[in-house]
């Protein structure tokens, strides 16, 4: 692609040294595609670049990368930064970071972290890479390291929108909402064209229910996506009410499943670009997540994530940390438990599927990692986000023996997906996250940091047992691998909401 890029850049800048106010038509037209293509990423139209950029020619094909992490095309951006770094031997800062990036997206995160650390970065490439670790620290589930991060680069660049942007985002998942719209706020008033900023305020404002002020600010940012040229930034709606429960239970004839003997773990490529859910832009959906088991073909979440279908027939979207889509069905709930088992129409790599034979005790002070696609409308839908923190109790509220009690961070769209211990071994669901402000009401008291998960024994007396012991998983041993290795065994649920 950019054979000879390294002489044909140095005979470049020669001849632009010579001929410094006769610069040719072509160079002109040139710069004008440059000055175009970044103003379409600023104002998120990365498709624009995609449909038009030139991979051939270094500068648009550097922009292109960008465009496709945008677009969560990940594995072309990689490959385009990979191809620049072995064709261009000085060091470029900007390349280090797309690099960086491109791996962060792929849940590469020791070799993200390796790029960051080689190169020498200055200026605002440092603010970058200091946003790319924040995210690193923040996957890999050491909050407090990304807090620490961000609040710095925020008391040092306030004004920075991709700094705000993080900041904001961080918050929201940490459900301090109103740290988020007071620094999203603040930001606005001095940076009155950032359409991102303004959509990132009315989706917090819808999260509240707020409608009247999430219309207010989500009219401001259509307004500036249109002045930018954008005519569709829309995303697709998420329903965040709770839907009226359909009688499922009733209606689907319970049919026992045996989960065949699982294989050791193996690290997977993501696909290019994620599968696109198969929904219009328009159509209001409902979220949650889940997990494959058995062979590669059932999927666990959560009843009530499902629950407002009308029909056990009805389609449900899943698909995996890797971007690989299947189209699924109620095939079984639970009576007991607030869980459903689906079962996809073709099966995923029976290599993702997470054994339960040996499930560890839920033991008060141990870790419990969950994983899942919270918030789709405000953090994204390509990839899971794991939150860390530990058991609190060993069984759940009016000491529930079902259920037990976890500190980590929830939010809505993190029903139904997978808790696991340090060493990556299943040992609960997301289930609910403890309602606050009800507790609050009734008692007079707040309780923080308390939400509540299914053990995972009661997806073992649903299914039941194995047929055979599955051989032994590769050990873990740090976040950052159990994120890359849960990645292809994550999902996320999506459906049409109950109109």
């Amino acid at each position: 692609m950019f054979k000879k890029l390294k002489t044909n850049i140095q005979i470049v800048a020669c001849v632009t040294g010579l001929a410094l106010f006769s610069a040719s038509p072509i160079q002109a037209q040139e710069a004008d595609h440059l000055v175009r293509f970044k103003h379409f990423l600023k104002t998120g139209q990365p498709q624009r670049v995609i449909e038009t950029a030139n991979s051939k020619n270094i500068q648009e094909s550097l922009l292109l990368a960008q465009a496709y992490l945008q677009t969560g095309q990940a594995d072309l951006a990689l490959e385009i930064y990979e191809n620049a770094q072995f064709h261009i031997l000085d060091n470029d800062e900007s390349i280090s970071l797309g690099l960086a990036k491109a791996k962060t997206a792929l849940g590469q995160l020791d070799q993200a972290r390796r790029h960051l650390k080689m190169a020498h970065l200055s200026g605002g490439y440092k603010i970058e890479a200091e946003l790319i670790l924040a995210s690193i620290d923040e996957i890999s589930g050491h909050v407090g390291q990304a807090r620490q991060r961000l609040e710095k680069l925020y008391k040092l660049a306030p004004n920075h929108e991709s700094v705000v942007l993080t900041f904001a985002s961080f918050n929201v998942k940490q459900q301090a909402l109103n740290e988020a719209a007071r620094i999203l706020e603040r930001f606005l008033l001095s940076n009155a064209d950032s359409a991102k900023t303004a959509q990132m305020l009315g989706n917090i404002y819808q999260q509240w229910g707020h409608g009247d002020k999430a219309a207010t600010y989500f009219k401001i940012a259509h307004r500036l996506y249109n002045e930018n040229g954008d005519q569709n930034p829309s995303t697709p709606q998420v329903a965040h009410k709770d839907d009226a429960p359909a009688p499922i239970a009733q209606k689907v004839k319970p049919v026992a499943i045996s989960p065949l003997p699982q294989v050791k773990q193996a690290r997977y490529k993501s696909l290019p670009k994620p599968t696109p859910l198969p929904f219009s832009r328009q159509t209001a959906l409902k979220t949650g997540s889940g997990f494959i088991i058995g062979q590669g073909q059932y999927i666990v979440t959560n009843r009530h994530v499902v629950d407002h279908l009308n029909s056990p027939n009805e389609k449900i979207a899943v698909r995996n940390g890797l971007g690989e889509l299947k189209m699924a069905h109620i095939h079984k709930v639970s009576q007991k438990d607030d869980l459903a088992i689906l079962k996809t129409d073709q099966p995923f790599r029976a290599e993702y599927a997470i054994p339960f034979h040996q499930l560890p005790n839920t033991t008060p002070g141990s870790g419990a990692i969950v994983m899942g696609f919270p918030l789709m409308d405000l953090l994204g839908q390509n990839t899971p986000s794991l939150t860390d923190g530990i058991i609190s109790k060993a069984t759940g509220l009016g000491d529930d023996q079902r259920t037990f009690l976890i500190s980590s961070k929830m939010n809505k769209g993190n029903s139904g997906g997978p808790i696991f211990n340090k060493r990556g071994e299943l040992i609960g669901i997301a289930v609910a996250k403890l309602d606050v402000m009800g507790v609050y009401e009734e008692r007079g008291h707040l309780a923080e940091d308390m939400n509540l998960a299914i053990k995972a024994n009661s997806v073992q007396e649903l299914v039941g047992p194995p047929s055979s012991q599955p051989p032994a998983r590769e050990v873990i041993n740090s976040l950052e691998e159990l994120y890359q290795t849960m990645l292809p065994s994550v999902v996320l649920v999506a459906s049409r909401s109950a109109s």
